[in-house]
């Protein structure tokens, strides 16, 4: 069953010289419990396109819909609402509270939508995560590795259907990278997650993923399963792309 439905979406910058058509008649299903990597150059459209299935952004046109909920019907507080229970972000610079401790920024999502906290479900997801000594520390007090940690243990938080990741390893040393990897693929097969994750780590796209989307100059230029993207890709774009990453 079908958890996100993507129908022509665009989204332009900008006006006349300076317009920039980021996204262009984006179109794309995502199926309950799939996990999908969006692939591309920078500036292809992939950060652009996971903020407007997220509603962090309005689109210029389209729909988008969100277990059968057309976001664009919502008004802001609606859609602030809608976004906090069934969403879950996780994010490149990690977005902590600085004045909160791990434990207040992991259940901050619960807290601000009034809910009940399942002390048994938020301790196995600090568990996987490894965050269990850090509960009271500051977020300064972290590193990298473990600031990025809290960050998706508050994604997991609220116990959304749906995560959003924007690059989340990005700014980690290359050491930690694969450590984080291990992790979402673990908390995406033991709470069977629907996942879409924009990254740059060919190898994680191409294991982890049940599908690859490759985008290019605001648009879909081809997907399919890790498989085929990478020993039968039918595009050249897709086949110039993945060049600079032969060894995988």
């Amino acid at each position: 069953m079908g958890i996100l439905k993507a129908d022509n979406l665009v989204k332009i910058y900008g006006q006349g010289e300076n317009e920039v058509k980021a996204l262009n008649n984006v179109s794309l299903e995502i199926e309950e419990g799939e996990f999908v990597s969006i692939v591309g150059s920078s500036g292809s459209g992939k950060s652009t396109l996971l903020n407007m299935l997220g509603g962090l952004d309005r689109l210029t046109s389209g729909d988008i819909y969100i277990n059968n909920k057309k976001l664009g019907d919502m008004k802001d507080e609606e859609l602030t609402i809608f976004r906090r229970r069934n969403i879950g972000f996780i994010f490149q610079n990690y977005n902590l509270v600085p004045i909160l401790n791990v434990y207040e920024n992991i259940v901050l999502p619960i807290e601000l939508d009034g809910m009940k906290i399942d002390e048994e479900y938020i301790d196995s997801i600090i568990n996987i995560l490894g965050l269990s000594q850090k509960l009271t520390n500051m977020p300064n007090n972290l590193s990298g590795g473990q600031q990025q940690r809290v960050g998706i243990a508050r994604a997991m938080a609220v116990n959304p259907k749906l995560i959003l990741l924007d690059e989340p390893t990005s700014s980690l040393d290359p050491e930690l990278v694969l450590g984080i990897l291990d992790i979402l693929r673990n908390l995406a097969n033991e709470h069977k997650r629907t996942m879409i994750i924009v990254t740059h780590e060919m190898r994680f796209a191409k294991e982890i993923a049940d599908r690859i989307i490759f985008m290019d100059d605001g648009r879909i230029i081809e997907q399919g399963t890790p498989e085929e993207i990478f020993t039968n890709p039918q595009n050249d774009r897709t086949k110039r792309f993945l060049e600079r990453f032969q060894e995988f």
